[in-house]
């Protein structure tokens, strides 16, 4: 889904590109999106295609148990390789993909768009200007009560991207992390407040619930004199030395497309992979060696829901 949603439309706008092969194991979803970008040559066996095309980079895109071999296999062929979030369903797998990627001297991209979100970024240089941001919130929110039956939870699928954004909005590193959680209608954790500090002095609030009445992804930036409120997919507001009135951003206008994978930040995702391949010269803003950082956090964070439900477990 999102493959065709945002990833194969942010390839083919990108003027230096050919999408030369296709692997999936569903015949019919492969001919219809093959069928939908030209693409001749289709396997279902993706070893298959790293053995018989030659390719400079492949997207792995699919649910996170399933990413890890592949990942791998594409790095031991010293393939660049873009893939989704989250990076690895454990640390272990994140440091180790990592470690093979620097090993291979390959370009690595993972899909945490909103460090590319083309409205975010207007507005954290604009509050830079008055100096570093010292506080920032993330707030992630959406309506689903229902039980997280995917092999991921709700952490690693989601909140991953809170955790990511407020380290490109603060910058520094993490030095400390305090979580809390709750179980809202759920037998697990759907509820997640979490306060980061940064060893630049930046404090980042991120706020994850799967319990609320909307999907809506906001961030708040604070910096000497300025700050800004921004819904990634939607608008935001600029405010300096005082001003309630404040200045008004519209995420479509601001790169001029009211293309989802325009204005949400996934094509710019895909040109600084591709760039960074043509040019020998490491463009990424999210490669692996830096997501594995994010990671880290998230499991910190995922231990201490562990040590508020005690050594004996949670079970409903």
């Amino acid at each position: 889904m999102m493959a065709n949603k945002v990833h194969y439309p942010s390839l083919a706008a990108l003027k230096n590109v050919e999408i030369v092969a296709i692997s999936d194991l569903d015949a019919q979803k492969m001919k219809d999106t093959a069928d939908c970008y030209g693409i001749v040559n289709r396997y279902q066996d993706y070893r298959s295609m790293l053995d018989q095309q030659r390719l400079d980079g492949v997207y792995v895109i699919m649910q996170p148990q399933y990413m890890y071999d592949i990942v791998r296999d594409c790095l031991s062929r010293r393939l660049h390789v873009f893939c989704e979030k989250p990076l690895g369903l454990t640390l272990h797998q994140a440091e180790t993909l990592s470690r093979l990627a620097r090993q291979a001297g390959v370009v690595t991209q993972v899909g945490h768009q909103r460090r590319s979100s083309p409205i975010l970024n207007v507005l954290l240089n604009a509050c830079k200007k008055g100096g570093s941001v010292n506080h920032a919130v993330c707030e992630f929110y959406k309506c689903d009560m229902s039980a997280m039956e995917l092999a991921a939870d709700h952490m690693h699928d989601d909140c991953s991207h809170s955790i990511d954004t407020l380290r490109w909005i603060c910058g520094g590193e993490v030095v400390r992390v305090e979580a809390r959680f709750k179980r809202i209608n759920t037998p697990d954790i759907n509820w997640v407040h979490a306060t980061l500090e940064f060893d630049n002095g930046a404090t980042g609030v991120l706020i994850n619930s799967w319990a609320s009445g909307r999907r809506v992804f906001r961030v708040s930036i604070h910096s000497p004199g300025a700050c800004a409120d921004v819904e990634l997919e939607n608008k935001a507001f600029l405010y300096e030395n005082g001003d309630y009135a404040g200045v008004e951003y519209d995420c479509k206008q601001v790169v001029n497309s009211d293309e989802f994978y325009v204005y949400g930040g996934f094509v710019e995702k895909s040109r600084e992979f591709v760039d960074s391949i043509e040019s020998g010269a490491c463009q990424v803003s999210s490669p692996f060696e830096d997501v594995v950082k994010t990671m880290r956090v998230l499991e910190t964070i995922v231990a201490q829901s562990i040590l508020t439900d005690g050594i004996g477990g949670y079970d409903r």
